[in-house]
């Protein structure tokens, strides 16, 4: 190879040699570093030294990034928090970003600790207070206010004040994608809000790909459960999908004994030409 240079650049400076084998760039690149050159390679094959002024961009090869971040939903993430929610200001926005205190139960955490109920979950939440009131009935507080704001995949639903009773928090908790319960007034989506909190239902959506389990479990007191989810498309060119999930669970005291079964199915259309998950 051939390599030039002027005597006055390589005055009172060292190299610690190589040791292995290295490319012609590699080489170079190897020797030079530290002492304020680098080879610049000319159309001839040849190399000259050329000095690296303060301020001067070096171009560098090509770097390719790649990585998986969080997004709003949580099913299949195996992630204890969610990348993005909008239940305080309709803004996809981080927990960290919210100017609201907020918390994310994801999908990952209620398999994990088998929640299966509403009130079981807010229970385990942080700054939500659950009494149970009756069959069925209880009533959430946050701050010191009772919470009547409940929304269903972000859009408000109606509470019975006279039985307690919210249709959307009867419903299995197998249905739901996750769980954000936000602190404090939500002024931006319900006009002057409520001080106590806002609990958002998020549902399990459709998927563009086929999935689906069939789980049973058992426990005390006579306890079974049995769950089923099927997901995917339903027409490869008309863009449809469909979910199907549903969970039965039986059980009782010594005295007692109850019996529940939820389901929950949905249709999702996209255009082909817009094809994206739900």
């Amino acid at each position: 190879m051939i390599l030039s240079f002027a005597a006055g650049q390589t005055a009172g400076l060292a190299s610690p040699g190589l040791r292995g084998r290295y490319s012609v760039d590699e080489g170079l690149a190897r020797l030079l570093v530290g002492s304020g050159l680098y080879a610049q390679r000319q159309g001839n094959g040849g190399y000259v030294l050329v000095s690296v002024a303060p301020g001067d961009a070096l171009e560098l090869g090509a770097t390719s990034i790649t990585g998986n971040a969080l997004g709003a939903r949580t099913e299949g993430a195996g992630s204890y928090t969610s990348g993005s929610s909008n239940s305080a200001t309709r803004l996809n926005l981080s927990i960290r970003e919210t100017p609201q205190s907020i918390s994310v139960v994801t999908r990952q955490r209620m398999d994990d600790e088998q929640l299966t109920s509403i009130e079981t979950l807010l229970d385990r939440t942080p700054g939500i207070s659950v009494q149970n009131i009756g069959t069925s009935r209880y009533g959430i507080s946050s701050r010191g206010y009772s919470i009547d704001t409940i929304q269903l995949d972000g859009v408000l639903t109606a509470l019975d004040l006279v039985s307690q009773n919210i249709p959307q928090t009867q419903a299995d908790l197998v249905i739901y994608d996750r769980v954000e319960v936000l602190r404090g007034a939500a002024g931006l989506l319900t006009g002057a809000g409520d001080p106590s909190g806002t609990i958002n239902l998020v549902r399990k959506k459709p998927t563009q790909a086929f999935q689906g389990y069939v789980g049973f479990s058992l426990g005390s007191r006579d306890r079974y459960r049995s769950e089923v989810d099927v997901s995917g498309p339903l027409g490869a060119a008309t863009g449809l999908r469909g979910r199907f999930v549903g969970a039965h669970e039986q059980g009782g005291t010594q005295s007692t004994t109850t019996s529940s079964a939820r389901v929950c199915s949905m249709v999702c259309w996209r255009p082909t030409w817009r094809r994206r998950p739900c």
